[in-house]
């Protein structure tokens, strides 16, 4: 069956912990799955995966609570290549709906003697040994095997990335985000069988180019930043090079008797920046008049600079008064345009 039909979850990366207590002939009964959502796997997280499981089944429907797994395929990659795998057709002991078999030409004579799932379970189970876990709308395969496990197994916490989400970031744009439309756009191949072993490795397949696809857009991106901030830094050096005050942090507090826009915005003309708050790369603080400031807005600046210099932070405290002075001096300093 088709379980594409299925609309895709919105978040890529789950840590699910998987509880079931049902008959071994019967999945009617709830599944109990928590779901904790991870932080979107971003290039660096993708990077450093190293081993993973790809997932696939076919089944009898899309009920994850009524419907049957008649083959499975699990895959292990390890660095992009396949070190172990198990596939197995799965005897139902129900009859395959002839829409299921349309899709996938699995009928029933082909599982008469197939294990069940319960039989094929030891071997299926060894793959949910922490690996994360990779597939098209995983979240359905990993749903059908919640339902279909034997009545007393162990309790699985599974995370996993669901390459349909993973496409969406890397190929934004396409018409539909099928598997059979994204190998086919995308050159992994030109069909797509509906059988849970083409199916794993057609998927692994296009997790790799998702993955190397986002990676090399992240590192392109930042090498265009770093190239970009050496730029910009050349650019004022060029401009500023003449100011003491080229690159230093300054930040402001209190009540100013002149304007204080205006007393930051002349910052910029000797190189200088504008900051927010106090921190390890702060060079000045400038204050006004503290006396009407709530104790929370003192404290957020004025007295956290005074800790951080009592513990050698290398900060300096102007009034508003030194700070004009400060800026006079710098000013004259300007080479004449």
């Amino acid at each position: 069956i088709n379980k594409e039909q299925i609309s895709p979850v919105n978040i890529p990366t789950y840590k699910d912990s998987i509880s079931y207590d049902h008959n071994q002939t019967d999945s009617s009964e709830e599944c109990l799955i928590e779901k904790v959502p991870f932080v979107q796997p971003n290039a660096k997280r993708l990077k450093s995966i190293k081993t993973y499981i790809v997932l696939d089944t076919e089944t009898t429907g899309l009920s994850c609570k009524h419907d049957k797994i008649i083959e499975i395929s699990l895959a292990r990659y390890t660095n992009g290549d396949r070190t172990d795998c198990y596939t197995t057709l799965i005897n139902p002991r129900r009859h395959i709906p002839d829409e299921a078999t349309a899709i996938n030409r699995i009928r029933d004579e082909d599982v008469l003697d197939a294990p069940t799932f319960a039989d094929a379970w030891p071997q299926i189970s060894r793959f949910f040994d922490g690996a994360v876990i990779v597939g098209h709308n995983v979240t359905f395969d990993l749903n059908m095997i919640g339902y279909n496990m034997p009545r007393k197994a162990q309790s699985l916490e599974v995370s996993y990335l669901d390459t349909v989400r993973l496409a969406k970031d890397a190929f934004p744009g396409q018409s539909n985000y099928k598997l059979a439309t994204l190998i086919e756009t995308l050159g992994i191949s030109d069909s797509q069988e509906h059988r849970a072993d083409s199916d794993v490795d057609l998927t692994a397949k296009l997790f790799e180019l998702c993955r190397a696809t986002i990676i090399d857009k992240y590192e392109r991106d930042l090498k265009e930043r770093r190239e970009q901030k050496v730029k910009e830094k050349a650019a004022r050096q060029a401009n500023y090079g003449w100011s003491p005050l080229l690159d230093k942090n300054f930040v402001f507090t209190g009540e100013f008797q002149h304007d204080r826009e205006k007393l930051q915005n002349v910052l910029q003309a000797v190189g200088a920046n504008l900051r927010t708050e106090i921190n390890t790369k702060t060079s000045y603080l400038v204050y006004g008049n503290l006396k009407n400031l709530p104790q929370w807005a003192l404290e957020r600046k004025y007295e956290k600079a005074k800790k951080m210099i009592e513990n050698g932070a290398q900060i300096i405290v102007l009034s508003e008064e030194e700070y004009l002075v400060l800026l006079k001096s710098t000013i004259e300093k300007a080479p004449v345009q």
